[in-house]
């Protein structure tokens, strides 16, 4: 065996490898691994596959072991298995079509040129390396594809046959028909351009999703900022109110104390506070998305006679966008409020503290000790999941998982018979702001 064709054909696996790496990322969009562990992945699948075609060359052997490296590579990302064994087929149908169409097209010109030989080999080991490298790198443009959207099961299997399918007419065409050489290129090069497609259509649902989501988000933060501003209004009159009267009331406590009348006194004050507590404002930072997510949370906490105990200190700007916000701050609050409704003891305690980069969270509530997991074999923490029921339930922590991940943050949860309590860290910078206004309650 040439030295030429063996440094040919390593250098085409380097460039391969760096495709997968490539194709990869079409497909997902945050590494779970260590980036020594990813690259070791990636090594041995370069290692391994080299080493048998060399050695062997045996097809169906190769083969598999490309199966199954890909499908380790994608352990490294975070995403569902059926997303990975998605990306795994794509990626096996996609360099499989591509070294296909490669090696007709060169037999093709062969015939008419020079005949096969070693250095006709190395050439379409240097031509394939170059061509997967480059339409990798132009398929990674597709972004919406890597989002981790809650898709259903039935669509991505469905999604799996298409590159099977498509797989399948590749090797019937070369294997079991005598078809021209021309026409058995325009057909891989059509299978290709489908399996693109596909790839197309996938990445344009994934962004039709996201799109629909996104509207929602924004649905629900005008109804948090409408809340906040119904709030503050009612606030406003409140204390107008009050003060327009103010003379009035305190002549008529004047006049109820000279008849020593102290249990309508206390009535009348109750009366007054009553009045005012009625419009409480919760939050009251100058952070319009966290005071609006938690005044519209907590509007009804005084009428479900829930005990407050807050603690919110934090800058007017910092930089955790509104989804997120929305994300983390409404599913923690809307966990414990309706964890409080199966007890009878009801309080929730909220602390929220920004210091220099670091922001951090904690809901504390009761709840009556029963804790659903997603695989009751395994009882960890982070295998909770919602004891909701309808379409959307489950996704609450996975969610807030997700936006956390996102500012590099970490997520604590812990519980006992009665108390369930979350606990996160955000890594935020802040802007240039004044002093802070903190809300005490």
């Amino acid at each position: 065996m040439e030295v030429t064709y063996v440094v040919a054909y390593l250098l085409s696996s380097v460039l391969v490898v760096l495709a997968v790496e490539r194709f990869m990322k079409v497909f997902f969009e945050n590494r779970k691994t260590g980036l020594l562990l990813a690259v070791s992945s990636y090594l041995l699948y370069l290692f391994f596959s080299s080493f048998m075609f060399l050695m062997f060359d045996i097809p169906l052997v190769n083969g598999t072991i490309s199966i199954v490296a890909f499908l380790i590579i994608s352990t490294n990302y975070e995403a569902s298995l059926i997303k990975k064994i998605f990306a795994t087929v794509c990626c096996f149908v996609f360099f499989a079509t591509i070294e296909t169409l490669v090696i007709v097209l060169f037999n093709l010109i062969n015939v008419t040129i020079t005949g096969e030989s070693m250095s006709d080999k190395t050439l379409v080991f240097i031509i394939r390396g170059f061509f997967s490298y480059i339409l990798s790198y132009l398929l990674q443009s597709f972004k919406a594809i890597r989002k981790n959207h809650n898709i259903s099961s039935t669509y991505w299997l469905a999604s799996i046959f298409i590159p099977i399918l498509l797989l399948y007419t590749v090797v019937v065409l070369i294997f079991f028909t005598n078809s021209p050489p021309i026409i058995t290129i325009s057909i891989i090069v059509a299978v290709l351009g489908v399996n693109v497609l596909a790839l197309y259509l996938q990445n344009s649902l994934s962004a039709a999703y996201e799109d629909e989501l996104n509207l929602k988000l924004y649905a629900q933060e005008k109804e948090y900022y409408l809340t906040q501003y119904q709030t503050m209004q009612e606030s406003i009159d409140k204390v107008k109110s009050l003060r327009h009267d103010m003379k009035l009331h305190l002549a008529t406590i004047e006049t109820l104390l000279s008849e020593k009348n102290l249990s309508e006194i206390s009535d009348y004050v109750d009366t007054l506070l009553g009045e005012i507590r009625g419009s409480e404002v919760y939050s009251d930072t100058g952070n319009l998305a966290f005071d609006s997510i938690i005044n519209h949370k907590l509007r009804d906490a005084g009428e479900r006679k829930i005990k407050l105990s807050m603690e919110v200190d934090i800058p007017q700007k910092i930089n955790v966008e509104i989804v997120d916000v929305a994300t983390i701050l409404g599913n923690l609050l809307d966990n414990a409020l309706d964890a409080i409704e199966t007890v009878n003891e009801k309080w929730l305690k909220l602390r929220i503290r920004h210091k220099k980069e670091v922001l951090y969270i904690k809901v504390e509530n009761p709840f009556d000790g029963r804790i659903i997991h997603n695989d009751e074999n395994n009882k960890n923490i982070n295998n909770i999941v919602s004891r909701k029921t309808g379409a959307d339930h489950g996704y609450g922590l996975k969610n807030i998982r997700k936006s956390v991940d996102k500012y590099n943050g970490e997520m604590d949860i812990t519980h006992d018979k009665n108390t369930f309590s979350v606990s996160l860290l955000l890594l935020v910078n802040s802007h240039e702001y004044d002093v802070p206004v903190a809300s005490n309650y």
